[in-house]
Order: structure tokens, then C-alpha cells, then sequence
């Protein structure tokens, strides 16, 4: 290789490898990084509205329905779709929440005590944790708490079903007064 053309060589690579280039190699490549995030966020959004329709779907069948069965497979149709909202696509856990209470209620209709009590304490377990994060839970404590009072009741487990009602209405009493109307709803 001739001297001119090794030196025309050593130039080009030193314009390739300057600064500038570099900075330019790394502003493309956050711009591609940006846009193929944009077109992940695009289709998560996309796959989210789709549960989303499902879930909405699974729960007016639920509520329009007068079988009891079909209640509850819409009710475990209703955390399957949940489920896939929280751990893949990192939706509120109170979704959780709200599906295994009404998967719970729905075995409760049933009188399938077991799976009833499994679903109401996983949903009160769950509902637990979001104390410190969202208001609404505390509420929604109680309410769970008067399904598992209501599910040892209908078990004839009497004791435990007077204590766990016992527990919603201090709680409720705390939340909403002494007074509130609500209170009346729990025994």
C-alpha cells in the first residue's frame, strides 16, 4: 500500500472514530432504542384494552346471569384476564382483589365452602398489602371480611364467623363512624 493511500485511510478512520461521531452513534441509537419502546408501549396498550373488553365482558355476564354456574365461570374467567393485567402488564393489584372476592361469592352462591374460603382469604391476604398504597382497600377490607364471616356462617362455624364479623364492624366503625348506616349491613 502506497504512503498517500495508507494516510487518506488513517484519516478516514480517524473522522469514523471522533467524538462527534460517537455522540452521533449514540443519539441514533437511543433514537431507535425510543422507538422501538414507543411501538412496545403501543402494543402493550393495545393488549391491556383487549383484557380490558374481556374482563368488562366476563363481569356483565356475571352480573346478568341468574345461573350460578355461569357466574362462576365468568368469575374465573374474570381473574384469569386479571391476573394476566397485573403480572404481565403491571396493572393494580386491586383488580386481584377485587376478582378473587367475587370468584369467593360465586363458590359461596354454591355452597362450595372450601374454594369460597380459598379465594376470600387470598383476596383479604392481597388486600392486606395495599393498606399503605390505596384508600379504597380499607373499605373494601371490611366488605371481604363480612363474605368470610358470611361463608363460616353458612359452614356452621359459628365462632369464627362472629369474630370475623365482629372485626368488619370495628373496622367499618373506625373508618366511617360509629353511626354510619353501613354498619348495619354487617351482621
Amino acid at each position: 500500500m502506497s504512503a498517500e493511500r495508507k494516510e487518506t485511510n488513517d484519516v478516514e478512520d480517524d473522522e469514523n472514530n471522533s467524538p462527534h461521531q460517537d455522540e452521533l452513534d449514540v443519539e441514533e441509537q437511543d433514537l431507535v432504542q425510543s422507538e422501538e419502546e414507543s411501538k412496545f408501549a403501543l402494543i402493550d396498550n393495545h393488549i391491556c384494552f383487549d383484557l380490558y373488553e374481556r374482563l368488562n365482558a366476563f363481569q356483565e355476564l356475571a352480573h346478568n346471569s341468574t345461573d350460578p354456574e355461569e357466574v362462576l365461570d365468568a368469575r374465573i374467567n374474570c381473574l384469569s384476564q386479571s391476573k394476566l393485567l397485573v403480572t404481565i402488564h403491571g396493572k393494580s393489584t386491586f383488580l386481584l382483589v377485587i376478582a378473587h372476592t367475587e370468584l369467593g361469592e360465586a363458590y359461596l352462591a354454591l355452597k362450595r365452602h372450601q374454594m369460597a374460603l380459598e379465594h376470600l382469604c387470598a383476596a383479604i391476604k392481597i388486600n392486606g398489602k395495599l393498606f399503605q398504597t390505596m384508600g379504597e382497600t380499607r373499605d373494601y377490607h371490611t366488605y371481604i371480611l363480612n363474605r368470610l364471616g358470611q361463608c363460616y356462617c353458612d359452614a356452621g362455624k359459628y365462632r369464627d364467623a362472629l369474630s370475623l364479623l365482629d372485626k368488619s364492624l370495628q373496622m367499618n366503625e373506625q373508618l366511617k363512624g360509629i353511626n354510619d348506616a353501613s354498619n348495619c349491613e354487617i351482621y
